[in-house]
C-alpha cells in the first residue's frame, strides 16, 4: 500500500510536468543525405553506416531526417515542431556546422576548415534538453 501511495503522490506533484513526455520525439535513429537524396550516413539503434568526406575549403549541405522503429524516415514535420538539432564535440579547427533550416527535415551546412578527422555528436533538442542523442559520434574527414 505504501508503494501505491508514493506513486499517487508523484502523479499529483505540481512541480513535475509528467505530461511533458508526450511532446518528446519517438526517434530510433537518423539519416544524413545530400540535396540529391544520396545517403551518406545512417545511425539506427546504435548501428552505423557511412561517413562524411569533405574537401578542405569546401562545404556540404545535408538534410537531417530522423528514423522510426521500422528504420523509416519520420515524414510528419509536426513531430518536430519546437525542436532543433545541435551538433557538438567536434574539432572546430577541422570543421564548422551551420544550421540552415530550422524546419523538418532539418538542413545543415558542414564546412571543411583544415585537413584531418573529427567526430561529432548529433542531438535533437526540445526546451533546452535532448529528446534524442546519437549513440555514436559521426565521423567527418576533411582532405
Amino acid at each position: 500500500m505504501t508503494f501505491i501511495s508514493i506513486i499517487s503522490a508523484c502523479d499529483r506533484d505540481s512541480e513535475h510536468d509528467h505530461d511533458h513526455e508526450e511532446v518528446h520525439a519517438d526517434v530510433d535513429g537518423f539519416l544524413l543525405q545530400t540535396s540529391d537524396n544520396q545517403e551518406i550516413y545512417r545511425e539506427f539503434k546504435g548501428s552505423t553506416s557511412g561517413n562524411i568526406l569533405i574537401k578542405g575549403g569546401q562545404s556540404l549541405e545535408l538534410s537531417v531526417s530522423f528514423l522510426d522503429d521500422d528504420r523509416n524516415k519520420i515524414l510528419d514535420p509536426s513531430d518536430f515542431q519546437d525542436k532543433s538539432i545541435q551538433i557538438s564535440e567536434y574539432e572546430e579547427t577541422i570543421i564548422s556546422f551551420e544550421l540552415k533550416q530550422n524546419i523538418y527535415p532539418f538542413t545543415m551546412l558542414i564546412s571543411g576548415l583544415g585537413a584531418g578527422q573529427t567526430f561529432a555528436k548529433l542531438q535533437l533538442a526540445h526546451e533546452g534538453h535532448p529528446d534524442y542523442t546519437s549513440t555514436n559520434k559521426i565521423p567527418v574527414t576533411v582532405e
